[in-house]
């Protein structure tokens, strides 16, 4: 034999080793017959898993890859490791990993989830034909997974609308009101010109899912054909505040991107979450998806949006500025920032960037609206009129402008103009019955904006007051609009009112602040008066343990301290549960040096409420603080506060705060500085910021065994 045969029969036989490997993987053998749908007995190998290109991956990424990859090379008679080397290659290549989930299916041929994984697979890498036969086998084994049949559906609809349409309607059988399974019947309707059909299961699609943005989209062209033009603006507005399709009840399908570390697909489904008001499991899954892939500013901007959703504001500030470190000058990423800082009453700070967006952008509407309002809030309404200025030539037509005017001119005591404006605002809302109850909210709002700490620190007029409110109610009959100052004629009841209803839902720092709005240096006895008022609203509902609570904290800001512990103690002699009350009791009289009182009123309370970790924390707090310390006392503060961070369900910043402080207090001062390392990690990952500045300054104080008493609290 010639030495060139030779070397064409080893070249010949390598080929078909080969090939026989990879018909090994996929399932295609040389019998088109058994197709990759073949089982595989349980003596049998599977195979090398495929191999993939990681340049660009992140190194987390590549390193799970290259485990993943180890551990299925080593057991490939494994199905649990091919099924999760599958979900590792389903973001950076989704073919590969339709290769390893079709292995894990031979392997365990009775498991429908690395079938249905096979069929995602295929259809993220728009092999439609081959996600369609993985999507109908899977069917087999679990013909009552309803989520099933839209993915089934999504990938037939462009070559067998008449199968798309079947498998919607199962979808339907197993789970009735689906609205992606509505979705794709109207779209299979208007294939077929049926718009009344289409309108119909759009319309099913959006009662189920009220923020599907691709269903309003679909309702308002079908609106506009039949000339319901103001359905279809409903319709338009909607879709702008809409989101991604919702994934409905699937959790295999957040098993499917458990592994994603960026992509649009991962941020259409955390869109689709928040959507279907899921918003805690849309944050865990891009929080996971961060967890591998830091630098990608796409997913801090989305999780940021999502905590703005939530409230977290903190932490939504933390990873808007994680995007600008990555991706500077992005003006849409500074806009979000300055709202959210304006969310937490950084008024100061929101008007900073919002003046670095309108130099780079003098048009941007919304800039231009915050930065107003910002300057209202910082009391410094002179800075507002070219702003608004700008507003008015820009969008003249805009009632928002001369909602915006209004405020300003109350801000400057100008009733007169105040009630023009107001007027104006009036004329131009769709709606003008609403408008009184509307402007009220506006009013109040400002006024309690105006007062709080971030506003009170600088420079500017005086916030407005009653005695404004009073003379703009009066105002009003001179542009005719006498009928709308009744409201604001008893302006302090609506401020009440509202103190109240924020008292009833928690928030009780708003709600001091709107009582402290009635207060008016130039009306005698407001003071009284507001007091006079929230104790009408106690004896009218005795049971209600907020209003009491309310009214004493209220005390508390009018430097009443005394008044306020009389006010708690009688509050907690006719509910022992509430342990709100005293906690905050026991707060203020640790602020004046009374640990060992704010003591026993903390270690009733916990009688009633044994299990209450805020309760122990408050206590192990007031324990550590307290000048009077012993060995003893020491001990327990540690144990509280140790058994606190044990019971909470998270690291909370403050819990690790106060057993960084009883270590200190114990005289554990490297326990205490590793503790409140902790607690400043905690602050940042969560992103509860605000009393980082204390953390680091008791970290000082550890750093040189010095503990951390009520007296250095009082300096």
């Amino acid at each position: 034999m010639s030495r060139s045969t030779q070397v064409f029969l080893v070249g010949l036989l390598t080929l078909i080793a080969a090939d026989a490997v990879h018909a090994q993987i996929t399932g295609r053998g040389t019998d088109s017959s058994q197709g990759s749908a073949g089982a595989l007995n349980s003596d049998e190998g599977a195979g090398t898993p495929p191999h993939i290109e990681m340049i660009g991956l992140p190194d987390k990424v590549r390193q799970e890859i290259t485990a993943g990859y180890e551990a299925a090379k080593a057991s490939p008679k494994d199905a649990a490791r091919w099924g999760e080397l599958g979900l590792l290659y389903a973001m950076p290549s989704p073919l590969d990993a339709a290769t390893c989930f079709a292995t894990a299916a031979r392997l365990e041929s009775a498991s429908f989830k690395w079938k249905y994984f096979e069929g995602l697979a295929s259809a993220a890498g728009y092999r439609r034909d081959e996600a369609a036969r993985a999507f109908r086998e899977a069917s087999r084994i679990n013909p009552t997974y309803a989520p099933l049949y839209v993915h089934l559906g999504d990938v037939l609809m462009s070559s067998d609308a008449a199968a798309a349409e079947e498998a919607y309607r199962n979808a339907l059988k197993h789970a009735p009101g689906m609205a992606r399974a509505h979705f794709g019947l109207g779209e299979c309707a208007l294939r077929k010109g049926d718009k009344a059909a289409a309108t119909r299961h759009f319309q099913e699609a959006v009662n189920a899912a009220p923020r599907f943005a691709a269903a309003h989209a679909n309702l308002a062209v079908l609106m506009e054909e039949a000339s319901e033009f103001r359905q279809a603006q409903i319709h338009r507005s909607r879709q702008q505040d809409g989101a991604s399709p919702p994934p409905g009840d699937d959790p295999l399908l957040i098993e499917f991107y458990s592994r994603f570390s960026g992509g649009t697909q991962l941020l259409e489904l955390a869109e689709g979450l928040a959507g279907e008001g899921r918003v805690d499991q849309a944050v865990s899954v891009l929080e996971q998806a961060i967890s591998r892939n830091a630098a990608d500013a796409q997913l801090h901007h989305a999780l940021a949006v999502l905590c703005n959703k939530m409230g977290r504001y903190q932490q939504a500030v933390s990873h808007f500025r994680e995007v600008l470190e990555l991706a500077p000058a992005q003006m849409e990423t500074l806009l979000h920032l300055s709202q959210t800082m304006l969310q937490i009453h950084d008024y100061s700070g929101a008007a900073g960037l919002l003046k670095e967006i309108i130099q780079n952008e003098p048009e941007n509407h919304r800039a231009l609206r915050l930065l107003a309002a910002a300057f209202l809030q910082l009391r410094k309404p002179d800075d507002a009129i070219p702003v608004i200025d700008t507003l008015m030539k820009l969008r003249p037509a805009d009632a928002e402008n001369h909602l915006l005017l209004a405020l300003t001119a109350l801000s400057q005591d100008r009733v007169g103009m105040a009630a023009e404006q107001y007027s104006e605002f009036r004329k131009k809302m769709p709606d003008p019955r609403a408008v009184v109850s509307s402007f009220a909210a506006h009013v109040a709002k400002l006024m309690v904006d105006q007062r709080r700490p971030s506003s009170q620190k600088l420079k500017g007029r005086r916030a407005i007051t009653l005695n404004t409110i009073d003379r703009f109610a009066e105002a009003l009959g001179s542009v005719d609009l006498a009928e709308d100052s009744p409201p604001f004629k008893s302006f302090a009841d609506t401020l009440v009112h509202q103190a109240s209803r924020l008292a009833r839902q928690g928030d009780f720092s708003d709600a001091v602040l709107h009582l402290r709005a009635g207060i008016d240096d130039r009306r005698e006895a407001s003071v009284d008066e507001m007091l006079r008022r929230v104790k009408a609203l106690m004896q009218a509902e005795p049971s209600e343990p907020a209003i009491p609570h309310l009214l004493a904290l209220f005390l508390v800001s009018l430097d009443n301290l005394d008044a306020a512990g009389k006010q708690w103690r009688e509050l907690l002699d006719a509910h022992p549960e509430y342990q709100v009350a005293a906690i905050s009791w026991a707060s203020e009289l640790v602020r004046k040096g009374e640990c060992g009182q704010a003591q026993r009123i903390l270690r009733l309370s916990r009688k009633h409420n044994p299990d209450s970790v805020w309760l122990a924390n408050s206590l192990a707090w007031s324990l550590a603080v307290d000048p009077a310390i012993d060995t003893a006392a020491a001990k327990e503060a540690v144990e509280l506060a140790t058994w606190v961070c044990e019971k909470a369900a998270s690291a909370e910043p403050a819990f690790l705060d106060t057993l960084a402080t009883s270590y200190a207090a114990a005289g554990e001062f490297n326990k205490a500085r590793d503790t409140m390392e902790a607690a400043l990690q905690a602050a940042v990952a969560s992103g509860k910021t605000e009393s980082m500045a204390e953390y680091r300054k008791r970290m000082q104080m550890f750093r040189v065994g010095a503990a951390y008493k009520v007296d250095t609290l009082r300096e």
